[in-house]
């Protein structure tokens, strides 16, 4: 048998094999005629079932398209197709799964010389690289008395970015800068945008009361985005007991989610944490390069954490918003103001 087949007998098959065993022994104790032609029917039916199974698992490639970008604890989606290679015969009630998916995908029908393309859903729980999980290939044809796998091997590997949220970030005082250099999205400079209706919930010092005497209804001012903002993102990974590096996680998921949001508004950011640095850009790559790095962040002892908090006792902010993430009670002793972080309602 190929590396990576095996075969193994269901329930169903394992009481028609004893079923079939009990026959053929009294049929050779008693030599009923009738006993021995059940006998045969049935060692006959395992024995096309047998082969008809390994005729339908012959010659089938499968191949796969993975997305690029990966989060934890978010389902992804990646397109299997299967093709059968034969030439006169099709491949029926097939079923593709793997360690990681959240669902199988049964396949009814490949024809000969045909494929068949299959969305697969799968979920990383942690992030990390990881090897590719391998498909695996089954099927209960034709009578469901054997199940027959294949593994397609692989050594591919994935890079699983941390868990991302939709979030909210707010900030206690206006986003620096004089508005000199407004840019062309909402935000919180100095620049008018827009006067609309004020939502309940609102700071009401957005509430424009010109325009709320004018209209006879609450107004609220929204202002341009600086174009010049900065972020500064800055995670200590230092944790001790297990619930340490629990929270940990969640804090670097939660700085993952902030810089989704800078990268989502086009702003400027930088990251920088206990083992290493990620400068300032903004983009697709840096958006990448920021989340890889956080993908890749291990968890390091308390002692490295203090000596990264001394470290950034001179940390030169360059006229950013610092932003930082811990589970260590050092943070407070930093000259680096903390943000306080709001969830928001996921988007679809």
């Amino acid at each position: 048998m190929p590396r990576g087949n095996r075969i193994r007998p269901t329930s169903f098959g394992i009481w028609f094999i004893v079923m079939t065993l009990v026959i053929g022994l009294a049929a050779v104790n008693t030599g009923n005629n009738l006993l021995i032609l059940n006998f045969s029917l049935m060692l006959s039916t395992l024995l096309v079932s047998g082969i008809v199974s390994r005729a339908a698992m012959r010659r089938l490639t499968m191949t796969r398209r993975t997305p690029s970008t990966i989060y934890a604890g978010t389902p992804f989606t990646e397109a299997v197709t299967v093709s059968n290679r034969k030439r006169l015969y099709p491949s029926v009630s097939l079923r593709i799964r793997t360690a990681i998916a959240t669902s199988s995908v049964h396949v009814s029908y490949v024809p000969p010389r045909g494929t068949r393309t299959f969305i697969l859903e799968g979920l990383y729980p942690r992030r990390g690289r990881f090897k590719l999980e391998q498909l695996e290939l089954s099927s209960l044809y034709p009578f469901g008395f054997f199940e027959r796998h294949r593994l397609q091997m692989n050594d591919e590997t994935v890079t699983v970015f941390p868990h991302v949220e939709r979030i909210l970030p707010f900030f206690p005082e206006r986003r620096g800068g004089t508005g000199d250099n407004a840019s062309l999205f909402k935000g919180e400079g100095e620049d008018l945008y827009q006067i609309r209706e004020y939502t309940s919930g609102e700071n009401s010092r957005l509430i424009d009361w010109k325009a709320t005497s004018r209209v006879g209804k609450l107004m609220a001012r929204d202002f341009h985005q600086n174009a010049d903002l900065r972020i500064t993102v800055i995670i200590d990974a230092s944790a001790g007991k297990r619930l340490e590096v629990e929270a940990l996680e969640r804090e670097i998921s939660l700085a993952a989610s902030m810089i989704d949001y800078f990268h989502r508004h086009q702003w400027v950011y930088r990251l920088i944490t206990t083992n290493g640095m990620v400068p300032f850009g903004d983009g697709p790559l840096q958006y990448r390069d920021a989340l890889t790095h956080l993908a890749f962040l291990p968890v390091c002892e308390p002692s490295a954490g203090m000596s990264f908090c001394k470290k950034l006792a001179g940390l030169d902010t360059h006229n950013s918003i610092a932003i930082y993430f811990t589970v260590r009670g050092t943070a407070l002793d930093l000259p680096v103001k903390a943000y306080r972080v709001l969830h928001a309602e996921s988007h679809a």
